[in-house]
């Protein structure tokens, strides 16, 4: 099954597309204080090696703004100035490197968004234009779902009436089924690019879940063009856990696929070690490989005939299959490294 995703004018960020059929793109957030250029640069560089397509900074003063435009020189993935109250800071970011400005619907004067407007075209900056559960200002529409969709589609048509058409949309709440109705509603009224997340998700096991059963129903229903997971958690955990969404749910391939059982009283090998150590070993192999790790005869072999390396477990021994084939019986103590070496042949 292929999810079927809406189709949607491409939107340029920096040297990358979205939208139009192009590839979700995994965004985070640079979590230090910004006005603190050394930590910024070494975040910066730091996301953009774990992953990070597009990485968002809050600016808060011209001390951000500054540091903003020099890691922008430096910075090999698109940046984009988060700002919200001062027009000054979004005009000064979309004249020195920024990709995109992510701006609140409400909290500018039109005369102000026909400036930003007539920058951002003349760099080739995009705008984002979002609205969240903690920052609605507009109040228009009957559910609260509808009040953040349309506090970003008023502002969307002043800028189109700008002619101004590279624009992304975000309505994003805390509330998961709020987060899906909002979404929706922005999806049957606009052919924007949308960035989805689940607002102030959490952090740990929560957060991940949150997120998680938040994203995957509007993945699901062919929505989303940028994807951020937010966790009071390290920017790399919120890679991380986008990336894993998306190859689960088939629209991205960033590593092998992995299965394990979740063992019974049928097994009697020390599964959980072994998985966790094939896991960590074959994190760089092909990208399209699928390994199986699995503790007994029920469901191993099965499992073993669809996976390209499977590791099926006995009575303290591993059979190893390799594209459906049994290759051979292995010792509990040398599976790890005996399946390897099948695996890297």
């Amino acid at each position: 099954m292929k999810i079927e995703r809406r189709k949607t004018r491409a939107v340029e960020i920096g040297n990358l597309k979205i939208g139009n059929g192009n590839l979700i793109a995994v965004q985070t957030m640079t979590k230090c204080d910004s006005r603190d250029f050394t930590k910024l640069k070494t975040e910066v560089l730091k996301l953009q090696k774990c992953g990070a397509e597009i990485l968002r900074i809050a600016i808060p003063d011209f001390s951000a703004a500054e540091n903003f435009a020099k890691v922008c020189k430096i910075s090999k993935i698109p940046l984009v100035a988060d700002i919200h109250f001062s027009g000054d800071l979004a005009l000064f970011c979309a004249e020195n490197g920024a990709a995109k400005i992510r701006i609140n619907p409400g909290n500018f004067p039109r005369e102000f968004l026909k400036k930003l407007v007539k920058i951002c075209k003349k760099n080739s900056v995009a705008i984002r234009v979002g609205a969240n559960s903690g920052s609605l200002k507009f109040q228009n529409g009957k559910t609260f779902a509808e009040k953040l969709a349309n506090s970003v589609l008023q502002n969307c048509e002043f800028l189109t009436h700008e002619n101004f058409d590279q624009i992304v949309v975000a309505a994003k709440s805390s509330d998961i089924l709020t987060n899906f109705a909002a979404n929706e509603i922005l999806a049957k009224k606009c052919d924007f690019p949308i960035h989805i997340g689940i607002t102030e998700s959490g952090f740990g096991e929560n957060g991940i879940v949150k997120s998680a059963a938040g994203i995957s129903p509007i993945l699901k229903n062919g929505i989303g063009d940028t994807v951020r997971i937010s966790l009071s958690d390290d920017s790399e955990k919120e890679i991380e856990i986008a990336r894993a969404i998306l190859q689960n749910l088939k629209l991205r391939k960033f590593s092998r696929e992995f299965i394990s059982c979740p063992t019974c009283g049928r097994t009697e090998i020390n599964l959980k070690k072994v998985a966790r150590e094939v896991f960590a070993a074959t994190k760089n192999l092909n990208p399209n490989l699928k390994i199986a790790v699995m503790g007994c005869v029920v469901n191993g072999p099965g499992e073993a005939a669809t996976a390209d390396f499977a590791l099926v477990g006995g009575k303290k021994f591993f059979a190893i299959y390799a594209r459906g084939k049994f290759v051979k019986k292995v010792d509990e103590k040398n599976a790890v490294a005996e399946f390897l070496k099948i695996c890297e042949k």
